[in-house]
């Protein structure tokens, strides 16, 4: 995750040049150093470390010829001999502050989404498969290899992006949108978008050499030309009239969200009990639908945002609104008495 840079000063780059400089590595601008790593690209010594019982550190360099080089580190846990537990928090945090204590080392899993962009950030940072307190965080794009815990203990194990996946008491399938495309495609197939769809942007930036981003337009769920939405549509007429899509309708995604109190849910289902047709609703089930349902299409943040007193929602998918800027004030009223 990002957050926004401190003031640069007049001679922003002086401190960390001079920390470079004091390990030996000179360059003329940090912004430099984003398009030529040579000033700090160096083979590592081969070693190993034993860091405790059970836990050793090792490093090697490797040529990758043309006068290209990377160094491997890698750590290696004796799982008779040391205990290995997972960390994740959506606020994030740095590995170092991780190794206290007994702990004696600490890697990264990588679920994490880079942008460098402080005021655009995904719904949920996780990339692909993440749990998260026995709950999926995310759910994976593409079948690749997965850490977990298997009785205390940790295995790594292929995860097949395959699954189920059951909405307001339907089970559907799913794959992950990078799986191939299943075929015959079953009725009411899902592909899985999440994080890992993002595509990182590199621009070039005066102060750190190079900039990470997504084009926010361009970073939602693609359409599926072949997704049908069957509807029921319905109009009430009003000075302000809104075009609406039923609530019932199969495949319904709602972009109006109609918030109120358990009182005002009440008030409305008695004036409804005068149409023959509200007696073909459960109107108990009705109820509970309008305290969960909406749930599933708006982010959980959002909901712990709502008034206190605010208990449900009506969901409508709204084609077409028009809304009058001034109306005689008998027909809009400013105030009311509940």
């Amino acid at each position: 995750m990002s957050v926004h840079l401190a003031p640069t000063g007049d001679h922003p780059d002086l401190v960390p040049l001079a920390e470079l400089s004091a390990r030996g590595i000179h360059a003329p601008s940090v912004q430099s150093l984003a398009r030529d790593q040579s000033p700090f690209a160096r083979p590592t010594p081969a070693w190993t470390r034993d860091l405790a019982p059970g836990v050793v550190l090792t490093a090697r360099p490797i040529d990758l010829s043309d006068g290209c080089l990377t160094n491997a580190y890698t750590l290696t846990v004796d799982l008779d001999r040391a205990l290995c537990r997972t960390v994740s928090s959506l606020s994030g945090f740095h590995l170092r502050r991780l190794v206290t204590g007994p702990d004696v080392a600490a890697v990264s899993g990588a679920f994490a989404y880079i942008s460098d962009d402080p005021d655009y950030q995904p719904a949920e940072p996780c990339l692909d498969l993440a749990v998260r307190d026995h709950h999926a965080a995310s759910l994976p794009t593409v079948t690749k290899p997965a850490l977990l815990i298997q009785h205390g203990r940790l295995v790594v194990r292929t995860l097949a992006a395959t699954g189920t996946l059951t909405v307001t008491g339907r089970t559907h399938t799913r794959t992950g949108s990078k799986e191939p495309p299943l075929d015959p495609t079953p009725p009411g197939h899902l592909s899985v978008y999440g994080a890992a769809n993002c595509r990182i942007r590199y621009h070039d930036d005066p102060r750190t050499g190079f900039r990470r981003d997504v084009d926010p337009a361009a970073n939602t769920t693609p359409c599926d030309p072949a997704a049908r939405e069957a509807t029921t549509v319905a109009i009430r007429e009003a000075a302000d009239l809104i075009h609406f899509r039923s609530p019932y309708s199969r495949n319904f995604e709602p972009n109006l969200y109609f918030v109120g109190t358990p009182g005002l849910l009440e008030a409305k289902q008695e004036a409804l009990a005068c149409f023959a047709s509200q007696h073909q609703l459960d109107m108990k089930v009705f109820s509970g639908l309008t305290e969960l349902a909406y749930r599933q299409h708006v982010q959980h943040r959002v909901v712990e945002r709502f008034p206190a007193h605010a208990r449900g929602a009506e969901m409508f998918r709204t084609a077409r609104q028009v809304v009058h800027a001034s109306r005689p004030p008998a027909a809009c009223p400013l105030t009311w008495d509940a």
